[in-house]
């Protein structure tokens, strides 16, 4: 059986899917604050929705979990232009566990009952990643954009890119950490756990294989590499303005003097 994630958009309006699911006749539904459980109704397939622009399903086939996106989008604000996606492979067993498949690039969790509370818990920390996976293929497409801009001032020592263009990508960068950084569900543990302890065991099994605390600390670094470097430009560019500005008024001096000198001549 397959455990499908998808990371959609910035945010899900939960009560505009509540409304969309009400014109379908396939699901039956809980809603919370952050978070909406569907299920089939015969109650064989399970998917969670999550405010954080999160999907996670159970038992879904991939066509099926598609239908599922395109009617969740019109629920979604800021809509990402691409769906990062991650799969597991998932079987019941005598107790809940992950680990690496032998052959297949797929990790497998195994379950030792079907609670519900039981996926849920293990959504939560598959919701995480996932959404951590869109900002990791983000910062390497922002890299993959600025790194010319680097690659001409270290060739050259210069480089064509104007102040306003520098303070553009320094404004990316710093909306890109605030997304991370003033994330509660990517740096803190859920509330869901304050109410279920027992179930914690589970999101921080998952938080440990998954690496996401280190993938937050690496996804800052690159962050912080990338704000230095570019300060560094703005303080060149800074630096190289005021210089112009010191030639040209000093320049301007130069012929005001020899203004007052051909005056000073013609008078005599």
């Amino acid at each position: 059986m397959e455990c499908l994630s998808y990371c959609i958009a910035e945010q899900i309006d939960l009560f505009k899917v509540e409304k969309r699911l009400k014109q379908e006749d396939d699901y039956i539904w809980e809603r919370a604050r952050n978070t909406m459980q569907v299920m089939t109704k015969d109650g064989s397939q399970i998917f969670y929705v999550f405010k954080n622009g999160t999907i996670v399903t159970w038992n879904f086939k991939r066509y099926q979990a598609k239908k599922l996106i395109k009617l969740i989008k019109s629920a979604t604000i800021n809509a990402f232009e691409y769906v990062v996606k991650d799969e597991f492979s998932y079987q019941l067993g005598s107790i809940t566990k992950l680990w690496p498949h032998d052959h297949f690039n797929v990790d497998c969790i195994q379950l030792e009952n079907e609670e519900n509370e039981l996926k849920l818990a293990i959504s939560f920390g598959l919701s995480t990643s996932i959404k951590l996976n869109f900002y990791e293929h983000n910062i390497e497409k922002q890299i993959t954009k600025y790194l010319p801009i680097i690659q001409e001032h270290a060739g050259k020592g210069v480089f064509s890119s104007s102040r306003k263009k520098i303070n553009k990508i320094l404004g990316e960068i710093i909306f890109t950490k605030s997304q991370i950084n003033l994330s509660s569900e990517i740096l803190y543990q859920p509330k869901f756990f304050w109410k279920h302890p027992n179930l914690e065991e589970y999101y921080d099994m998952m938080e440990k294989y998954l690496d996401i605390p280190v993938r937050i600390e690496t996804i800052n670094q690159q962050l912080e590499t990338l704000n230095e470097i570019f300060e560094m430009f703005n303080v060149y560019l800074v630096n190289k303005h005021s210089h112009n500005l010191e030639i040209i008024i000093i320049a301007l001096i130069g012929v005001e003097i020899v203004f007052s000198l051909l005056n000073f001549h013609l008078y005599l």
